[in-house]
């Protein structure tokens, strides 16, 4: 009796073992499987990141270039305003020399040839200056433009130099 009772014992043992191995076994095949299934959740919780930052930076590029674009047509548009007050100034020393000039002729027939002389001298020295004005504000339009034009490239370069950067973070965030 002994020994049947030691046999069971051992069988059921043996019996119980195998039982814990199978739950050992499925357990352990869940545990993976959960682990998979969690890496491929944690990739493309990655991958959307990724997707979603590179949009945030392409809208941030898009407003940087909006940004520079206005500022481009603000110093147009100033250079553009200082050009037509100056053309009005002129426009208006014109006016005042074409003025002073039909004074200077009606008192030149008044006194004679040698007054009329001067007058037209004094309307030629005029209109030379009125000319060189005229150039200087031409060349201080042109200044303007080119300000404007230069502060527009060197916006775009910064903006530019700036993406680059940003992107290189990103590379060294990935590796």
């Amino acid at each position: 009796k002994k020994l049947e009772h030691a046999q069971n014992t051992e069988l059921g043992k043996a019996k119980i073992m195998k039982d814990l191995e199978i739950k050992k076994a499925r357990v352990s095949k869940n545990l993976e499987e959960k682990k998979i299934a969690l890496d491929r959740e944690k990739q493309e919780h990655v991958r959307k990141t990724d997707h979603e930052n590179t949009i945030i930076e392409e809208k941030k590029m898009e407003v940087e270039k909006e940004r520079i674009l206005k500022l481009k047509e603000t110093e147009v548009e100033k250079a553009r305003m200082l050009k037509q007050i100056e053309e009005k100034k002129i426009e208006a020393e014109k006016e005042r020399v074409e003025n002073l000039r039909k004074t200077d002729l009606e008192k030149a027939e008044k006194f004679g040839k040698v007054e009329m002389e001067k007058a037209r001298m004094k309307q030629e020295l005029d209109e030379k200056k009125l000319e060189e004005e005229k150039n200087r504000v031409e060349k201080m339009h042109l200044a303007e433009l080119n300000k404007a034009q230069k502060a527009k490239e060197a916006e775009i370069e910064k903006a530019k130099q700036i993406k680059e950067i940003e992107l290189q973070k990103q590379e060294n965030e990935k590796q």
